[in-house]
């Protein structure tokens, strides 16, 4: 066994397999790089920005409209180009819309009050998933 940087290399008779290292605790059973990125590495909204900056490893965020909005429709950005988004809110049953990075979903009605908007992404090994909430609050 050879130990190179933050990578393991496991040379055996028959195989090499190569794990890559965790960058903050330098763990190989830590995933990371692309494959495993499910972030967004931004979030916008048809009715404009929401109310807090965007963060990709913060899930929670708020948007206020006017009663005149009746609709909302979301913006994802995926770190990967590669992971896939579904978005889905009010009467959208799962799995929800499925959409691609930078694309703005379907519009999701909105009630009057508080509603909940959800923007699932998964990594595009299919191996992690990350959700995003928008709670959406229409004025009476």
């Amino acid at each position: 066994m050879y130990k190179f940087a933050k990578s393991l290399i496991v040379i055996t008779m028959m195989n090499i397999l190569y794990i890559s290292c965790d960058s903050e605790n330098n763990d190989p059973f830590s995933p990371s790089g692309p494959a495993f990125d499910a972030r967004l590495s931004a979030l916008t909204t048809s009715a404009g920005p929401i109310a807090e900056a965007f963060a990709p490893d913060n899930q929670g965020y708020s948007i206020t409209v006017a009663n005149a909005i009746d609709s909302i429709s979301v913006i994802p950005t995926a770190m990967n180009t590669e992971a896939t988004i579904h978005v889905w809110g009010v009467g959208i049953p799962l799995p929800g819309y499925n959409i691609a990075s930078g694309t703005e979903s379907p519009p999701l009605s909105l009630s009057v009050g508080e509603n909940r908007t959800t923007v699932e992404v998964t990594s595009p090994n299919e191996r992690f998933s990350l959700g995003y909430t928008i709670i959406v609050t229409r004025v009476n």
